[in-house]
């Protein structure tokens, strides 16, 4: 699958049109037998001197989840500031951001039924890990290669971003009424949205 998404990649982009433009050149000139040879040449160096980052073809494991309150950790303010984010993501992650703090004012509650160490793989295990995987692709990969469920990266990014922030819609304001068994209920759901960091790859 790692061929496909270098297909979209810049470094393939730019490879091929180096070598398109010393094709046209050589064929401009009715001579193009010498260069043949010379065409793999110029692809690679189209390809090798793009500042692409090769890790953008890899796809990182899953981290520990690290102990820290309801916030967004420092890696999501770094990854919502990269521009291969879409906005529309950007936007989401405010909103959580929003939540998290509302969440944090009924901490004894949400103690109490058992959820906050759901959210807290949420947002920092399962969000900073699936926003690192999206961010690793190249951006025409994202937008429109088509993954084995018929959707692109993008649409299953923003996806599971808006069952995440319903889901602690709906804990925040089970949390402010006290309902403690329908907030264990929510964590179970939760649980589920965010039982693996999106991949993106097959």
């Amino acid at each position: 699958m790692r061929w496909v998404v270098y297909l979209y990649s810049q470094r393939n982009i730019n490879g091929i049109l180096l070598m398109l433009g010393a094709a046209t050149f050589a064929l401009a000139t009715r001579n193009l037998t010498p260069y043949l040879w010379l065409l793999p040449l110029f692809y690679l160096a189209g390809a090798l001197l793009t500042p692409e980052p090769f890790s953008s073809l890899w796809v990182h494991p899953p981290r520990s989840v690290p102990r820290a309150p309801h916030a967004l950790p420092p890696s999501l303010e770094r990854l919502e500031k990269m521009p291969r984010l879409p906005r529309a993501a950007r936007v989401r992650l405010e909103s959580l951001q929003s939540l998290l703090y509302q969440l944090e004012r009924s901490r004894t509650v949400l103690d109490g039924a058992g959820v906050s160490s759901s959210i807290k793989r949420a947002m920092y295990s399962f969000l900073p890990q699936t926003l690192e995987n999206y961010t690793q692709l190249p951006a025409l990969y994202a937008r429109l290669h088509p993954l084995q469920n018929g959707r692109t990266a993008r649409f299953e990014l923003l996806y599971h971003l808006d069952l995440l922030e319903e889901n602690l819609l709906g804990m925040a304001q089970l949390a402010t009424d006290g309902e403690v068994e329908a907030l264990r209920l929510e964590g179970k759901v939760l649980e589920e949205i965010c039982a693996y960091p999106l991949r993106f790859l097959r």
